[in-house]
């Protein structure tokens, strides 16, 4: 299957073609305490690349950064292979809620949680 291509428009037209071949949906995921982490999901676009069975790859952010890190270029890229990608920001951190009176982002133990408790609803 070949993906659609279209010109790239940054206030002029290019003749550099861009693939379109996922797509992107930005969401949260909401933890058993009630506080939300943001969550970027790109899926392959099914009439472009045929979809990988399996559950998402999931990419978790180092410090001081969000999903969006990844959603610019590593989730475009695995989905375009035809892998759904799931990337999160953890909690206090980017578009994730921070708790009233939170001092820092988490503990290493509060963000492992987190990350179980998002691959965990992969199998819901």
């Amino acid at each position: 299957l070949k993906a659609p291509v279209l010109p790239v428009l940054s206030g002029r037209a290019t003749a550099r073609p861009v693939r379109v071949m996922s797509q992107r949906l930005d969401t949260v995921h909401r933890l058993p305490d009630g506080m939300k982490l943001e969550k970027i999901v790109v899926s392959p676009d099914a009439s472009s690349v045929a979809a990988v069975a399996g559950p998402p790859l999931l990419f978790v952010h180092g410090s001081y950064h969000g999903a969006w890190c990844w959603a610019e270029k590593w989730q475009p890229y695995f989905a375009d292979r035809g892998y759904t990608t799931v990337s999160i920001s953890l909690r206090a951190q980017a578009g994730s809620e921070r708790a009233a009176g939170m001092k820092f982002a988490g503990t290493l133990e509060t963000h492992a949680d987190d990350v179980e408790d998002v691959v965990k609803s992969f199998a819901a």
